[in-house]
């Protein structure tokens, strides 16, 4: 066997043929989990699977999918917005087997694993087998791919057959194997694959992304050699000048086409989307955000590669600066010129059409396998690479964390947001999940000279040697003064907590006394502990990276037996080369996202669930009815069983209610549910909230008219009751004549009753109120906590905005709970209580109670 895996007489090996299956396995996992458990987006795929049914039932014979209720026939261009292939891939999926989600998916993931083929063919042609598998690792992996991929969004589609049609392209030009100029023949075959997929990037998003940039990338490429790196033979340059002309010439036409037709709502030749008014769209920032969220964990790697790539194949003078072997600098040209274009032709076309997928994904792919295959040849890494990474990485996650919406930013769809329920679960996913994993990609990339000692005492002495030699040893008894002094301090404000309450500790403000509680153990971490974790990194990273170096350092030293020795014996025949590590620390984090979150996610998104919650609970003969639009294209996809559907929560209400003794079951929106359970209330003498037996991330309910001993899980349930409250500061005031007030209270975080605020501590501010008169008119909440020469505003929307006052009901009493936070270094002391309803620069009238210009007068509040 030779070190690449393959035998002697040049047959695949063992070890490479068992790669080769790992490999597929990971692309086939990564594109396809969760088709069919996931139901439809509703409605953006709900919305592509019922036109592709259409096609399938009016152009593919496709009988047994035209359906009573529904529309049957041929979708037009405008209705579908976009280029028709990947509708009629669905359209396949569903006249082969049947009306499923899964059916529908499946040919876009078949598309995938093509465009991942083509990728990982390219990569082979120029720069070899390494790097073509760590392309197919890497494209498989990012989170816009397998996305697109695995629902009937369809941009998969445009994205693998730009990627054929520039590899085509790209062996008909520099020929389809190494040092090798194709015949005429092999380029005429080569030429007319590429014409096919071309015509068929024409039927995905147009001229522009489907001619002009593939023949374009190839022919500025070919230009851009310098005069020894080109296949000077006639017939390259023939090829190259033929693509340079046809990409222009795609423009002009798509161009006159555009011109033409460019009347509003039309979808054009050019662009092969629907043109729409030019708008001031941030296109390079939607751009950026797109490749930034989508593409990870690789986009934290992602500015790295593409610096290596340009430093690789730096253009001086127009030609290409000979730094690298032949072939892998054609493909590095080759990509920075696609990734170019790509970049320049969505940002201009985004104010017309909008943003779509980014369509050169397998050029990033390609470049971060290039990057990670320079770490297996250059055997060295750089402290600045993995600073850069791990940064870049805490700013995307944080970002998510604090707008989680950007979880969706593979799915490429305006006006969507993540499930309420869902987003603290996807955002604790995405940290603990790809963190620790850039971290150690990121350590992974810190050792740079294998020539340093590796696991030498006198490293880790070092630095505590040389503090104490500072200015004969001061500095280290001044930082020891300062540590025992935050140490006394902590322990003086534990003991005022718990025993004495010392007058200082308790003034002290809530900030302060943080600092406090991480001051006398930060700072010494800081000063003694950074330094040997630093050290303690680069060995770690040798061992990781080198352990082969490792073992002769060991060794050296006489050390040939023991734990470590054999330890490190171990890593050294496990462990695979640098790059292959670091990526497939990396494709990890992907492929977690790809078989952990998006799952779930998609599973949220859908109303599948409910779907299902309803066939469980309901009895055979139950009926269900749906509020709300696509009533009958859910029904056909989800619920088995024939469906009511309502278009007002009035007619639901009556439908639910008209036989008591039948046991009927809704599904509505988060939407319709206040109007409903308002209707729902009035309608019982008892004032009970309407029955929720299933909720799906706070989104979609499905409701009853019998709870049968099962606890309502309506959200809103809490806030109502039949019973007066009683309130820890009682009052009697009344505003507008409608709404008696009996009280206030302050609440934990936990929901218990408090005696004041805690500065810095979340808490509740609940207002009791007593419906007497029917509301007109929708109210904000004002509340002034007033004193000491400061104003803390806790201004809200009653009841989160959820339900509108004018639905509350004559008779209701209603808890308003508000959560907030006052500032950590709000100083103790007594305030005073002012609250009141407002809209705009109006107060509700106060009617009765103690008041000052229209705010009622709650009383003092102590805040400690």
């Amino acid at each position: 066997m030779t070190d690449e895996g393959t035998s002697v007489k040049g047959r695949p090996g063992g070890a490479t043929r068992l790669k080769g299956l790992l490999l597929v396995l990971t692309v086939l996992v990564s594109l396809s989990s969760g088709i069919r458990e996931a139901g439809l987006w509703d409605p953006p795929e709900l919305e592509v699977a019922e036109f592709s049914r259409r096609i399938a039932a009016s152009r593919l014979g496709g009988d047994a999918l035209r359906l009573p209720d529904l529309l049957n026939s041929v979708p037009t261009q405008t209705e579908l917005g976009r280029g028709q292939l990947p509708f009629t891939s669905v359209a396949l999926g569903f006249r082969v087997f049947g009306l499923h989600e899964w059916a529908g998916r499946a040919p876009l993931v078949v598309w995938g694993a093509l465009g991942v083929a083509a990728t990982a063919l390219l990569a082979l042609r120029f720069a070899g087998p390494r790097v073509a598998t760590l392309s197919a690792l890497v494209l498989s992996t990012m989170p816009l791919y397998f996305v697109q991929a695995r629902t009937m969004l369809g941009d998969v589609v445009t994205m693998a057959v730009l990627t054929w049609a520039i590899c085509c392209f790209s062996f008909a030009v520099f020929g389809d194997r190494v040092g090798r100029v194709a015949s005429p023949f092999r380029v005429a075959v080569w030429l007319l694959a590429a014409a096919f997929f071309c015509s068929l990037g024409v039927l995905c998003r147009g001229l522009l992304p489907g001619v002009a940039l593939p023949m374009l990338a190839v022919g500025v490429t070919y230009w851009l050699l310098p005069v020894v790196e080109r296949p000077w033979h006639r017939l390259p340059r023939a090829v190259a000048l033929g693509l340079m002309g046809g990409g222009f010439l795609a423009l002009v036409l798509g161009g006159l086409a555009e011109k033409q037709s460019l009347a509003l709502g039309k979808v054009t030749l050019w662009s092969g989307m629907l043109v729409q008014r030019p708008t001031a769209l941030p296109a390079f920032d939607t751009l950026v955000v797109q490749l930034g969220h989508g593409l990870l964990p690789w986009s934290a790697f992602l500015p790295v590669a593409l610096w290596r790539l340009a430093a690789n194949a730096r253009l001086e003078g127009g030609l290409l600066s000979r730094r690298v072997a032949r072939e892998a600098g054609v493909l590095r040209v080759l990509l920075i010129v696609t990734l170019a274009l790509s970049f320049v032709g969505l940002t201009w076309l985004a104010p017309w059409v909008g943003v779509f997928a980014f369509p050169a994904v397998f050029a990033l792919g390609i470049a971060v396998a290039l990057a990670l295959d320079d770490l297996n040849q250059s055997k060295a890494g750089s402290r600045l690479v993995s600073v850069s990474t791990l940064g870049l990485m805490l700013i995307l996650v944080f970002d998510i964390r604090n707008f989680p919406d950007k979880i969706l930013t593979p799915f490429v769809v305006a006006g969507q947001s993540l499930p309420a329920d869902f987003v603290a679960r996807a955002s604790a996913s995405a940290t603990t999940t790809l963190l620790p994993l850039v971290a150690l990609f990121a350590l992974l990339y810190w050792h740079r000279d294998s020539a340093q000692p590796w696991l030498v005492r006198g490293r880790y002495s070092r630095w505590p040697r040389t503090l104490a030699a500072i200015y004969g040893g001061n500095l280290q008894f001044a930082i020891l003064v300062v540590s025992l002094g935050a140490v006394a301090l902590f322990l003086g404000s534990v003991v005022s907590d718990s025993v004495f309450h010392f007058e200082y500790f308790e003034r002290m403000p809530v900030r302060q006394r943080a600092v406090l509680e991480f001051a006398w153990w930060v700072g010494p971490c800081l000063v003694w502990g950074v330094p040997w974790l630093l050290v303690a990194m680069a060995d770690l990273s040798l061992l990781l990276v080198h352990p082969a170096r490792a073992l002769e350092m060991l060794e050296a030293r006489g050390e040939t037996h023991g734990v470590k020795v054999q330890s490190v014996r171990l890593l050294v025949a496990v462990l695979p080369a640098p790059g292959w590590l670091a990526g497939g620390v990396l494709a990890l984090g992907g492929l977690s996202l790809s078989v952990g979150l998006y799952p779930a996610l998609a599973s949220e998104l859908s109303p599948k669930a409910a779907f299902e919650a309803y066939r469980s609970l309901a009895g055979p003969r139950e009926a269900l009815g749906i509020l709300g639009p696509s009533v009958s294209a859910r029904a056909h996809y989800y619920a088995g069983s024939p469906v009511t559907g309502m278009e007002t929560s009035a007619e639901a209400l009556a439908w639910l209610l008209k036989i008591p003794e039948e046991r009927r079951w809704l599904l509505l929106p988060e939407s319709e549910l206040a109007p409903l359970d308002s209707e729902y209330r009035a309608a019982n003498a008892a004032r009970h909230s309407l029955p929720v037996l299933y909720t799906q991330s706070g989104s979609l309910f499905l409701a009853s008219n019998s709870l049968a001993q099962a606890p309502n899980q309506n959200p809103f349930a809490h806030w109502f009751s039949a019973k007066a409250p009683l309130p820890r500061h009682p009052m009697d005031a009344n505003l507008g004549g409608v709404l008696d007030v009996l009280g206030w209270e302050i609440r934990s975080a936990e929901g218990d009753v408090v005696a004041g605020l805690t500065a810095g501590k979340p808490s509740q501010f609940v207002i009791f109120y007593k419906v007497v008169g029917q509301v007109t008119e929708d109210w904000r909440s004002f509340v002034h906590i007033d004193g000491m020469k400061r104003r803390i505003n806790v201004d809200h929307e009653p009841l989160e905005g959820r339900y509108p006052l004018p639905l509350w009901q004559v008779g209701d009493h209603v808890a308003d709970v508000h959560h907030f936070t006052v500032a950590p270094d709000l100083a103790a002391g007594r305030y005073r209580v002012y609250f009141g309803l407002f809209s705009g620069s109006r107060r509700l009238e106060v009617e009765r109670g103690q008041a000052e210009n229209n705010r009622l007068d709650g009383g003092a509040l102590l805040v400690r």
